[in-house]
C-alpha cells in the first residue's frame, strides 16, 4: 500500500520523466489501484449511506430472511402462504450528484492524489451513472458525464493526468456542473465543490450558484482562501460549507457529508 500510494503521490510530476509509454501506463494503473485501496477503506470506516426496507419475499437472492416476521406471520397458521415470508433488503438512496474539483496549479502531488480518493468515495455511495465529474482549473472539463457507467480506475486516472496548471474559474466549474445536473434522472440533485474559494478567472459564481438546487462547499484551508465566498456559494446554493483544514481530511469530509444528505 505504501509504495502504491508514494507512486500516486508523484506520479502527476513525475509521469513526464517516465521514458517509455509502457512504464508510464504501469505507474498509472499502480497509483490508480493505491487511490481506490484509499477510498474503500474510507468507505470501509464509514457508515454505508442506505435503508433497510422489510418487504415480502418476491425475488430469489433479493435480501436476507427476516426472521421474527416471519415467525410471527406463520404462528398458527396451518399452511404458510407467499407473503408471509418477510425478507429485508439494504437499498441505498438514488440521487444525481456533481462533483467539481479544482486542479489548478497548487493541486500537484498528494493534494491530487486525494482528490481522486474523494471522488471514488463519491462513486462508491453513488451509482455509476447517478454521478458526474468535473475538473476545473481556467477552464472546466467534464472527466465523467452523467448517466455514463465508465470505470472507476479509468475516472482516478483522469485525474491524475490533469496538467494541473493554469488559474481557478469556479464560474466555468458550475456551469459545467449544472448541465451535468440537468441531465441526472433522480428526483433529488445536488452539486458539491471543493473549492479554497479564490477565483482568478471567470466571472463571480454566485449567481450560477443560485441556479443549484442544493450546493455543498468543500472548503479546503490555504493562505490565499476566501472563506466567505465558500460560504456564499453554499448559502446561495440552498446547502452548507464544510472546512476542511488538511487535504488529508478532505476524502473523510467528503464521506460524512455524503453520509448526512443520503440519510
Amino acid at each position: 500500500m505504501d509504495g502504491g500510494w508514494n507512486i500516486a503521490e508523484q506520479f502527476h510530476e513525475a509521469q513526464h520523466n517516465i521514458p517509455s509509454p509502457e512504464l508510464r501506463a504501469k505507474a498509472a494503473e499502480i497509483a490508480a489501484k493505491a487511490i481506490l485501496l484509499k477510498a474503500s477503506r474510507v468507505l470501509g470506516a464509514s457508515h454505508k449511506a442506505a435503508k433497510t426496507l422489510r418487504e415480502p419475499y418476491s425475488t430469489p437472492g433479493r435480501g436476507e430472511l427476516a426472521l421474527d416476521e416471519t415467525l410471527e406471520n406463520l404462528a398458527g397458521k396451518p399452511a404458510p402462504e407467499a407473503h408471509d415470508v418477510i425478507v429485508q433488503v439494504r437499498e441505498r438512496k438514488r440521487v444525481s450528484a456533481v462533483l467539481m474539483v479544482d486542479t489548478s496549479l497548487s493541486m500537484t502531488g498528494k493534494n491530487l492524489a486525494l482528490a481522486g480518493v474523494a471522488a471514488a468515495v463519491l462513486a462508491g455511495k453513488l451509482e455509476p451513472e447517478d454521478y458526474a465529474l468535473v475538473l476545473f482549473e481556467s477552464t472546466a472539463t467534464v472527466a465523467k458525464p452523467m448517466n455514463q457507467r465508465l470505470h472507476l480506475q479509468q475516472v482516478v486516472t483522469k485525474i491524475l493526468e490533469v496538467p494541473a496548471l493554469g488559474y481557478t474559474n469556479i464560474e466555468d466549474a458550475l456551469a459545467k456542473g449544472l448541465t451535468e445536473l440537468a441531465k441526472g434522472r433522480q428526483r433529488e440533485r445536488f452539486g458539491i465543490i471543493i473549492t479554497d474559494g479564490k477565483y482568478t478567472v471567470g466571472e463571480d459564481p454566485l449567481p450560477l450558484a443560485a441556479k443549484y438546487p442544493r450546493l455543498f462547499v468543500l472548503a479546503t484551508e490555504d493562505y490565499k482562501m476566501d472563506r466567505d465566498l465558500c460560504r456564499a456559494l453554499a448559502a446561495r446554493g440552498h446547502g452548507r460549507s464544510y472546512p476542511v483544514d488538511d487535504y488529508a481530511e478532505l476524502p473523510w469530509a467528503l464521506s460524512s457529508l455524503l453520509n448526512e444528505v443520503l440519510r
